[in-house]
Order: structure tokens, then sequence, then C-alpha cells
């Protein structure tokens, strides 16, 4: 089993036991093992050797330092002087070359009864205290508990090199933007590299704080500027969209790559990154660019057999044109460093995610399985739930499920079993159980995570909202609509107070609610709502975005289920054109729209003007997902009934025996009945007996489609029971 890293934690205990508790919390929260004197093993002998032995059997130390000195040895130390044990902790840590935080606690920060020590000793306290604060070691000021926990939290991203890197893509690209989170002293000898002078560092500190502020600005101020542009030349929908999902990914992971950063600008041989991370700090992003541009052309050829170095660079380069939103130099930059280090797992895997995004199912298959072939093993988790997500995109849900439970498995193993990273895991497994009606499954593991998430980031943080959603639409999806209605007015709140009214994140937790009450037929309280979530989007995106086409057919849908179907058709083709602008004329998207309103003519007796739409829906989905996907099946079953409806039963009785073994074949790869399987089973078997069919002969129908799908009779006498019923 994997341990998790120790972190001493260092404080005087009679004056700071309550913080000192505090901080042990959090970094168990954040999947490290806190140790301090108190819960140390009991020995003999020395005490300046039992505190010896604490700090070498840790990762680091975290020091608070108040005003007390607390207890010292009765002799000088050799090496320190007159020292107190607590300060003696943190002095041996730096000696050894181990990290060392210091946490520097204002006078108004709550301690406990402050010990009544002589003055002398609360000047050698003093003393300390100064030493830290003019020595050019980093320390962070607090003058509060919430403030003292928000900095153990940021200290994550310093520590993180210690542990595997989060999932995201996002992750994987900015790691290798945020540099030092805090601490690393890194000394540089004067090199002459083909011509580039890379001038000597002594003794650089990296503030995490000016490096999240410089990275941040840049990331705002592009995506103003190219949202100006945007809207300026009336771009499509889909670029609007994309920019704002780029900002919210962007300043939504640029902590999680500190650590590798961190190790290696702290390494003597890596003097690129550590002079880029010196120059961002100092002079920003286009300063460290325009550096490392330079550096790397220059390199590249004298240092082919350091290809590693270079590769890992390269990716820092990549993150960097990633928050300027230069997509095309970002790539590049990504396969510059497979072309330095091919067999380096983490440039494979980020552009497996550039793929998976762009629908390029093929080639992100082959750079997740390049990444799987090389990966260390704390990269394990990671490349699984990234190939798994693949499969799932592609409906190969079988394939997909062992990657997600192996992954969820790793990291429980690694972190333990209550860090955020387990969260992200449950909740992917959550949802593919979700999908393939295992809701009784899928529950338990939702719940976790919506604990586990409450635990490590406090009951109003934004992913709490998210957890709360998914929770409830799961009941909802198991009509607790009771259940899930205050876990959405509860993601409502979170939002409105984290993001402010009128966000984007707002207007999806209030369409969820609206989406509730029309189910429960509480048509006068949703409409509201799904007309706010229109204005916040139309403000938010503009008018011809794909999320406003979005919530103009959730509102026209409530328009037609109230009997105002003249009021629901204009919304519906003014979504059909949104989308048919933003995605072009063959999107999935766009089939959508067309089965909405083709099932408003068809609600209208226009059925010579809804056949066409549907028509046109499925060879969409036919050429967008295959002949055998389940929403070609779901596009066949609207157009049989409609068959049905103009009394032509043969045409219809042939598109849903289609539709039928479509998602029979799916239920048998998956393993588990696809939601939609026994509303389509019914249909066929009503629409055979309008065809005067005998039950006997209907029955046979059905088996036979059960044999053509592949089951066994074993098979569908187990899995498909729930449908059929037991066997006789």
């Amino acid at each position: 089993m994997v341990s998790r890293p120790v972190i001493f934690v260092s404080s005087v205990s009679k004056e700071l036991k309550s913080t000192r508790d505090l901080v042990a919390k959090t970094l168990a929260g954040l999947g490290y093992e806190p140790k301090w004197e108190d819960i140390a093993p009991t020995e003999t002998g020395d005490l300046r050797g039992i505190v010896r032995r604490w700090v070498d059997d840790s990762a680091g130390v975290i020091q608070l330092v108040g005003r007390c000195y607390g207890t010292e040895p009765a002799e000088p130390d050799a090496a320190f002087g007159r020292v107190s044990y607590t300060q003696l902790e943190a002095l041996y840590a730096r000696q050894q070359g181990k990290k060392v935080w210091y946490l520097l606690l204002a006078p108004e920060h709550p301690t406990d009864a402050l010990a009544d020590e002589p003055d002398a000793l609360r000047d050698l306290q003093s003393a300390y205290r100064g030493r830290i604060q003019g020595g050019g070691h980093l320390y962070h000021p607090t003058a509060s508990v919430d403030q003292t926990k928000l900095i153990v939290l940021q200290l994550r991203d310093d520590l993180a090199h210690l542990r595997r890197r989060g999932k995201q893509w996002a992750a994987l690209v900015l790691a290798l933007l945020v540099l030092s989170a805090g601490l690393g002293f890194w000394m540089l000898q004067k090199q002459t590299h083909a011509g580039h002078d890379i001038a000597e560092i002594k003794t650089i500190v990296a503030d995490p704080a000016v490096l999240r502020v410089k990275l941040e600005e840049k990331i705002d101020e592009t995506f103003e500027r190219k949202k100006g542009e945007l809207l300026a030349a009336k771009a499509p929908a889909t670029e609007v969209d994309a920019l704002y999902r780029w900002r919210d990914r962007a300043k939504g992971q640029v902590a999680e790559g500190v650590a590798f950063i961190t190790a290696r600008a702290a390494d003597p041989k890596s003097p690129i990154i550590g002079r880029a991370a010196a120059i961002l700090e100092e002079r920003g992003v286009d300063a460290a660019l325009e550096f490392l541009d330079a550096t790397l052309k220059a390199e590249h050829q004298r240092r082919k057999e350091e290809g590693r170095q270079l590769a890992e660079a390269s990716m820092m380069k990549a993150g960097l044109h990633e928050s300027r939103l230069e997509t095309d130099e970002q790539e590049r930059a990504i396969r510059d460093a497979l072309a330095d280090a091919p067999d380096w797992w983490r440039p494979h895997n980020a552009l497996g995610l550039i793929s998976l995004r762009r629908a390029h199912w093929p080639v992100a298959e082959q750079e997740f399985e390049a990444a799987r072939k090389s990966m260390p093993p704390e990269a394990e988790g990671t490349v699984l739930n990234n190939l798994a997500e693949l499969y799932k995109a592609t409906n190969r849900l079988a394939e997909a499920e062992p990657l997600m439970d192996r992954a969820l498995k790793i990291d429980e193993k690694s972190f333990g079993p209550e860090h955020p990273e387990l969260a992200t895991d449950l909740n992917n497994l959550a949802q593919l159980y979700q999908d393939t009606n295992r809701l009784a499954e899928a529950e338990p593991l939702m719940e976790r995570a919506l604990k586990i998430d409450e635990k490590s980031f406090g009951p109003e943080h934004p992913n709490v909202a998210i957890r709360l959603n998914n929770l409830a639409q799961l009941y909802k999806a198991t009509n607790r609509l009771a259940e899930a209605e205050p876990l959405m007015e509860r993601a409502l709140k979170i939002d409105e107070k984290s993001y402010g009214p009128e966000h984007p994140n707002v207007a999806r937790d209030l369409n969820n609610l609206a989406q509730l009450y029309e189910a429960t037929n509480r048509m006068a309280e949703a409409e509201p709502l799904m007309e706010r979530v229109l204005k916040i989007d139309e403000s938010s995106y503009g008018p011809e975005h794909p999320e406003v086409a979005t919530d103009l057919n959730n509102l026209a849908s409530l328009y037609q289920d109230t009997n105002r179907l003249a009021e629901a058709e204009p919304l519906m083709e003014r979504a059909l054109k949104i989308d048919e602008k933003s995605y072009g004329p063959e999107h999935p998207e766009v089939a959508t729209d067309l089965n909405n309103l083709a099932q408003l003519y068809q609600a209208t007796n226009r059925l010579a003007e809804a056949e066409p739409l549907m028509e046109r829906a499925l060879k969409i989905d036919e050429k967008s997902f295959g002949p055998e996907h389940p929403n070609v099946a779901r596009d066949l079953n609207n157009l049989a009934l409609l068959y049905q409806d103009t009394n032509r039963l043969a045409e219809a009785e042939l598109r849903l025996r289609r539709a039928v073994v479509i998602l029979l074949k799916s239920t048998h790869t998956a393993g588990h009945i696809l939601p939609t399987l026994k509303g389509q089973v019914a249909n066929y078997q009503s629409l055979l007996s309008k065809m005067t069919v005998p039950d006997a002969e209907i029955s046979a129908r059905v088996a036979a489609l059960v044999r053509e799908a592949g089951f066994t009779q074993a098979e569908s006498e187990t899995l498909l029971a729930p449908i059929f019923g037991p066997p006789r």
C-alpha cells in the first residue's frame, strides 16, 4: 500500500494546540498524514535526537510561529546555539533540505491561553520571528483561523509533487503554468548555451500569490480581449462558448501544476525552467514565453541527448500558450515535447484529451494507449479515467466501467478514502451507472462524493453544488422529487453566493429546479425560472449561443405542456437556427432540435411537416454516431410512431424492430439495461397488437429480436427479466 506523505506540524503546544489541530485536520483532508510531538512515539534519550528522527521521517514541516518560545534543551545546541525545541524542528529540517512552511501568526490571531514566560524567552522568540521575516525565508502571515486554513489548503500545490497529479486535461497542461508554490530556493550556475546566456540566479523565492495573480491576470486579459473580438466579428456562438469554457477551466485548474514546476525549478539540472520560473514571477507570462521560445530554439539542437528536460520545458511552454488561448501553438509545443521524449506519458495524455474534446476518437484513443504504456504507477488513475471517458463517449460502456473501477481503487489506496480525488472518481462511476439504469448502485457513490467534498471544501463550495445537483438528478430519475428539491435549492444558494445572481452556473441551477417544478406540475413556478435562465444566458453568451438554444427548447417544452403551442413553435424554430449556425447542419444537437420541432408539428396534426424533420434527424445521428447507437434508436422510435399515426404500420414495424434490436445490442454489450429499452419494447408490442398479430406470435418475434442481439437463453432470462418478467 502506498503510504500517505507525512507532514510534521511544529508549534508551541501550550500556545497553539487548537490552531495546530486545525492545520492537522486540514492536512488530513488533503490526503497527508499530519504528525506532531504530542502523537509521536514515546522514546527515551536526548530529546534533540528524537526531534531529528521526527523530522527525518517527514516529507516537510509546517511551523506555526507564535509569540511563545516554548521549552528549550538544557544546553545550547552545537549546530544552532540557544534555540527552543520548536525552533530546532524547523532549523534542522532546513539543514536537511526539507521544505519548511512558516505560518507567522499576527498578534490578533486566536491562541490558547498564553503561557507565562519570562521576558527573556519572549525576546528570543521575537528575534526568531524577525529572522524569518528578514532572512529571505518565504512565510505566510495570518491573522485569523479562516486565513490559516486557507493558507494550508493552498500549500497543497507545493506539496502535491509527493502525490499523483489531478485528472483533468487542464491540470496536465496548466500543470506547467504555476511555478513554485512557495518555498524553493534554487541556485543556477552561470552557463552559456548556443550563444544564449542564462544568468546566475541566487536565492530566488517564488511567491505563490504573485504567480497566481500573474497567471490569472493573463487569463482574464486574454478572455476579455478574445471575447471583444468575437462579439465584434459576430463569431459563431460555438466560439464564444469555447471561450467561456476555456476561461472557467483555466481559472479552475490553475493551481494544479505547482508541484511539477516546483520540483523541476528547484533542480540545478533544469536551468531553463528555473530561469523561466523567475521571469514569470518577475515579468509575467509574455516575458516567460519570450524567454522559453528563444531558449528552446537554441537548445533543441545542442541538447538532443537531454530530451526529457527539453520536453518538460516544452510542456511548460504549452501551458503558457494556453493562458493566452493560443491553441495551435499549445499543441505544437506538446508535440515538440513528444519529439524530445516520445516515451513520456504526460504529453501523450495531453494530446489525447485535446483530441477527445474535438471528438477525434481514434486519435484520442491512440494517445491514451501510448500514455498507458509509459505511465508511472502514480499516473495510472489519471490515464485510466481519461480512457474510460473516451469509451463512454463512444458508447463502449462495458469497456469504460472496469477502467473507472480500477482508477477508483488506485486513488483510494494512494490518497485514502476521503480525498477529493475520490469524489471525482465516484462521480464518474456513478454517472456511468446512471447511464446504464443502475440507479441503486449510483446513489451511494454520489452520496459519498458529496460527503467527501463537503468535508474537504466546506458546505458552501461550488464543488458541493455540483455534487448536490448530480444527486438531485438521480433522485428525480427515481421519482423522489421531494428529496431532490431541497438539494437543488441548496445548490442554487451556494452558486448565487459564490458567483452572483447572473452567472451561467446559477442559470444551470435554476433550470434544474424549473425542470423539477415542471415534473411536479407546478408550471406557474417553473415558468419565471426558465425565463430568468434565458435572460442570464442571453446576457452572458449573446442571443445566438447554444446555451440559449437549450433554454429556448426548455421554455418551449413548458409552453407545449400547458397547451400554448403557438408560443412554443417560434422558440423551437429559433433554437434550431441557433444550433444550425453554431454547429453546422449535421450536428447531433441539430438532430435533437429537429425532433423537438417535429414532435410539436405532430401534436398539431401537421404530420406532413413533421416527417421530413424526423427523417433528417435520423440521418444526422446515423452519420454522427453510427447505425447502432441509442440515439439512432430514439429517432427510429419517433419516426415509427409517426408512421403509426398515419396508418403505415408495416413501415412503422420495420423501424421499431430495428430500434429494439439496437437497444438490445447496447444492453448486451454494456451488461445492463439501457433506460429507454423497456419503453421501446412496449411500443413494439403495442404496434404488433394493432397489426392484429396474435400474442404468441408477438412473444416469438420479440424472442427472435433478443436472439438477434446476441443473447443466449440464460442471459435473456436473467438480464432481461425486468422487462419480460421471470422465465416461465
